[in-house]
């Protein structure tokens, strides 16, 4: 459970969006009192969730435009780049150097939000995953795996930031925590190679 939501929850919810609520099956198979001051508890509970939802919605849009107004000059030109690049970032929950490196990957992410990040714990049980998500302030998307999995993909230190093309496969693993400006550049240096290519074949 990442957030508060299970995966079953949300399976769940899709599987009845756009049926009525329990609430209102039950008032209209039994209109008692009862079952209608349920109904509109449940719908009082909807709305002012939805009330908050739309309050919060607006608040993190104007926090978002105020970030894209301090992106640098160059960041519309160097956008495309990073479209189909994936970030990984290889950490434990009691990793020394690991927030470090989320941050790092966090910061990176603000400046171009088309970027593909990830932070995947390796080897740790849900409670520390959840744990660290919230003592870091984690706003990425955030996967498990085992340690014989990491082995696998041969990430030998914590925290290891991995880059990748998706489109051509090319990859840059980090295994010391690199500032934000090398990362960029990494990506930029990944798509040269094909950008010189394209070029070529046009």
């Amino acid at each position: 459970m990442i957030g508060g939501v299970s995966d079953d929850d949300i399976q769940a919810f899709l599987a009845n969006h756009g049926k009525p609520p329990i609430e209102a099956v039950r008032a209209l198979l039994n209109p008692t009192d009862e079952n209608i001051r349920a109904l509109v508890a449940q719908k009082k509970r909807q709305l002012l969730i939805a009330a908050y939802v739309a309050e919060r919605t607006v608040a993190l849009e104007q926090e978002a435009a105020q970030a894209t107004a301090l992106l640098p000059r160059d960041a519309y030109t160097v956008m495309p780049h990073f479209i189909g690049m994936q970030l990984a970032v290889y950490v434990t929950s009691d990793c020394r150097g690991c927030p470090q490196a989320i941050d790092t990957a966090q910061r990176l992410v603000e400046q171009f939000p088309v970027l593909d990040v990830k932070v995947i714990f390796v080897g740790d049980a849900e409670r520390d995953v959840v744990d660290s998500v919230i003592r870091w302030a984690i706003a990425m998307p955030v996967a498990p795996i085992t340690i014989e999995e990491a082995r696998a993909k041969r990430i030998r230190r914590l925290p290891t930031i991995e880059l990748r093309d998706a489109r051509s496969g090319v990859q840059r693993r980090f295994e010391s925590i690199p500032e934000v400006e090398a990362l960029r550049e990494a990506v930029l240096q990944l798509r040269q190679p094909q950008l010189a290519a394209r070029e070529e074949g046009s």
